[in-house]
């Protein structure tokens, strides 16, 4: 399978923000670097490229969902499904 040029950059680019801990234009700048490219035309499939990748959970989005108060809620409310249909005698 062969990897299109974009896609490629579009790799380079995601590598180097991750390293480096740079913005998008900054890491764009690097990785179109030295290459023959169109910049505007570059820019816009790179875009289109890595917004269709899935977005990894934020920090805070992963210590939201561990927390104790969502673990907490969360087997209440399977707690409350589990019981809702059975009398009260039964249980």
């Amino acid at each position: 399978m062969k990897i299109s040029i974009y896609t490629d950059v579009a790799n380079k680019i995601s590598s180097i923000m991750r390293t480096k801990g740079v913005d998008f234009n900054t890491a764009f700048k690097e990785a179109v670097c030295g290459r023959n490219l169109d910049w505007e035309t570059t820019r816009r499939e790179v875009g289109k490229i890595l917004g269709n990748r899935a977005r990894r959970p934020r920090s805070t989005e992963i210590q939201e969902f561990l927390s104790r108060d969502y673990i907490q809620r969360d087997a209440a409310r399977c707690a409350a499904s589990l019981t809702a249909g059975i009398p009260a005698e039964d249980m």
